[in-house]
């Protein structure tokens, strides 16, 4: 078991002390922090990959080399005392470029998409101020409508008070006419004594009296 961990040991100091890829940057010894809320730690860049542990926010690697927007960084022991190394991107890197130009992005889509919440939002007010106007106007040409219809059904009522009103006074006029015309009649009639007047005139009289309601004494 010593012997194994002396082995695995050696291997961790080679691999912290073994060149980089082409163009790597040697940073032996410093602390790289994870800022995003998860962070997969590969086998290499690029693809295929195998995920050698998933970090999160907090986590602290030693750095042992970077390149480009990848950190090749130093795991910690495994339950037998090895360690192994593995990559992981720039963007989930406290204080890095390209976690800066990361948030940058999350930051421009957010807008993005408040704007585009907000449009759709105005859209949604603008559509139901419209329905609003429309029951409104709806509402008021309904109600001129039913002023008018009863506008005019009391325009109608009043011209058939109106004309009613003028049958009565002219059929009280024709009675009034009627009535005079008749009095004139008996006024212009000879006077004669109950002695000599005839049975026909006096019962003539009595007749046309009787549909005025007057009696008339032979």
């Amino acid at each position: 078991m010593h012997l194994r961990s002396l082995v695995i040991g050696s291997l961790a100091t080679l691999a912290m002390l073994a060149p980089g890829e082409a163009g790597a940057q040697s940073t032996t010894g410093t602390a790289v922090r994870i800022a995003s809320e998860t962070a997969k730690v590969v086998s290499r860049q690029g693809r295929p990959v195998s995920v050698l542990l998933t970090a999160h926010e907090g986590d602290t690697f030693e750095l042992l080399n970077r390149e480009a927007d990848w950190y090749w960084v130093m795991l910690p022991p495994d339950i037998h005392g090895g360690r192994r190394s593995g990559w992981v991107h720039g963007a989930d890197v406290e204080g890095s470029e390209y976690r800066a130009a990361a948030e940058q992005r999350a930051l421009d889509e957010a807008q993005a998409k408040a704007a585009k919440e907000l449009q759709k939002i105005e859209k949604e007010q603008a559509k139901a101020a419209a329905e609003e106007a429309r029951y409104l106007k709806q509402t008021q040409e309904a109600a001129a409508k039913d002023a008018a219809e009863r506008a005019k059904q009391e325009e109608l009522a009043a011209r058939q008070a109106a004309e009613e009103s003028k049958r009565l006074r002219e059929a009280a006029e024709q009675l009034e006419k009627a009535r005079r015309e008749y009095e004139n009649s008996i006024r212009g009639a000879v006077p004669v004594t109950s002695h000599d007047a005839p049975q026909d005139r006096i019962a003539t009289r009595s007749v046309a009296a009787a549909d005025f309601g007057e009696s008339v004494q032979p």
